[in-house]
């Protein structure tokens, strides 16, 4: 209970002080031809490869723009770099370190000063913030460090009911929406003239031919996020009855999955954990179907232009909802999605329940 008080009154203070403290910035203006621009992108792999896709279209807005990227984990990152010489550098913000609590620790204080000084001393033209911020305190000190950035101009996303003038270009969002962030991306940067595409982006070679291969991903990063193997195995037969080849991917902590389905399946192909994510990336531009978990193989599939069926659970529609043609989302819709815990009550429903005809489905859809 103390801590839900506290939580309260943070939420409070916090929210108080980004709707009115923030005193509206007046006459600050985008330069046709911006020369420096930093973008913000923060989370995993998935994050990444969605706000890559925004970074290659900006740079073809401002061809003449230097681009920074700033994320949490610089080292699942650095494809980036090969989006062209406009992107200088790949630098760590670890926004997800700072809050109202660890912003006490010098360690926090000082990543956060330093990433605020090396804004400072770039002078960027435009700063782009792609996250909506799960907590209010991440809200916080992002606003802050973009409103002392010296940033000419400033875009991103600002909590619900937030005054105008927050920002210089925002759009008001909350982390639960049923759209998808590429599409919050078109929202937020379609005024300045910047055409967002609706995939994420990721390097793949050109020369790759296509084939009748299906490639499945069983696991996930965190257990809440996986449907039941057994599932994949009936999905795999099915697929291996009409004739296709199929070939399971995922790394080096999900082998045990690969060897659950080949001991049912031998006739399946499995390269779990032999493959970086580049070679994940070329494997499945030469696929004609992808399966797979909420996790980053899903993004790849996606950004390869690969028709896919993504299985998820209680995850928030704003990583699902691709809105283009050859993409299905497989969801068990149930009271409690969309969910952010760790843990479960309901003994995982969202996941155990969905149906492998329900799967499937979504795959004819698409195959036929």
């Amino acid at each position: 209970m103390p801590d839900m008080i506290i939580d309260r009154v943070k939420n409070f203070l916090f929210r108080g002080i980004l709707l009115r403290l923030f005193r509206p910035r007046v006459g600050s203006t985008l330069p046709l031809s911006p020369r420096r621009v930093a973008v913000w992108q923060f989370g995993g792999i998935g994050d990444m490869i969605i706000g890559a896709a925004v970074i290659r279209d900006i740079a073809k807005r401002y061809p003449e723009a230097s681009i920074d990227l700033y994320c949490s984990n610089p080292g699942v990152s650095d494809f980036v770099l090969k989006l062209g010489e406009q992107v200088q550098g790949v630098h760590r913000y670890d926004a997800y370190s700072i809050d109202s609590r660890s912003i006490l620790s010098r360690k926090a204080r000082k990543h956060f000063l330093a990433v605020l000084h090396q804004h400072q001393e770039n002078k960027y033209d435009l700063l782009v913030n792609l996250h909506v911020p799960k907590l209010i305190d991440w809200w916080f000190f992002e606003i802050l460090l973009m409103r002392r950035s010296g940033a000419g101009f400033l875009a991103g996303f600002v909590p619900t009911r937030s005054s105008e003038g927050v920002l210089d270009r925002q759009v008001e969002s909350d982390v639960v929406v049923g759209t998808h962030y590429l599409e919050l991306y078109k929202e937020l940067l379609g005024p300045l003239g910047i055409h967002v595409s609706g995939r994420g982006y990721f390097p793949v070679s050109k020369k790759i031919q296509k084939g009748k291969l299906a490639v499945i991903h069983p696991g996930a990063s965190v257990l809440f996020k996986r449907w039941p193997v057994v599932n994949f195995v009936e999905l795999a037969r099915r697929l291996l009855d009409l004739g296709w080849d199929v070939v399971l991917v995922g790394d080096e902590r999900e082998r045990e999955l690969g060897k659950e389905i080949l001991a049912s399946l031998p006739q399946v192909r499995s390269v779990v954990g032999t493959m970086g994510i580049e070679e994940m990336a070329n494997l499945l531009a030469s696929a004609e179907l992808f399966i797979g978990n909420d996790s980053a193989p899903f993004h790849l599939a996606v950004a390869a232009d690969v028709s896919a069926v993504g299985i998820f659970g209680a995850g928030p529609a704003m990583y699902s909802n691709y809105a283009v043609s050859n993409v299905r989302i497989a969801r068990k819709e149930l009271f409690c999605v969309p969910c952010f815990k760790n843990e479960c009550a309901f003994n995982m429903e969202c996941m155990t329940q969905l149906s492998v005809d329900a799967v499937w489905g979504a795959v004819c859809e698409l195959i036929d």
